[in-house]
């Protein structure tokens, strides 16, 4: 990209002036939780919440649960962590 965008940060030593990292915008940074692309594309997220949705289900597989135990799991965790990115993104 070019030239660089300074900001000024303020700090106990006084002002200090910081470059501010620019990406493309197809890259997606994490951000309170959820990996966001400028030109809206979610492949990140997706990549990472079937990621954990593989882990959870392995989990859920090999662990020794009671089905209401499981289901309870199921609804309390991954779904929570499955809703809260839904906001945010344009997953359908």
């Amino acid at each position: 990209m070019q030239g660089d965008i300074y900001i000024c940060s303020s700090n106990p030593n006084g002002h200090d002036r910081v470059p501010l990292r620019r990406f493309e915008p197809d890259h997606a940074k994490e951000t309170l939780g959820v990996y966001l692309a400028m030109d809206g594309n979610n492949m990140a997220e997706i990549e990472k919440l079937l990621g954990k949705s593989k882990e959870f289900a392995e989990c859920l597989r090999t662990g020794k649960m009671t089905r209401p135990d499981a289901w309870y799991a199921f609804h309390s965790t991954l779904m929570k962590m499955l809703e809260y990115p839904m906001a945010a993104t344009t997953i359908i």
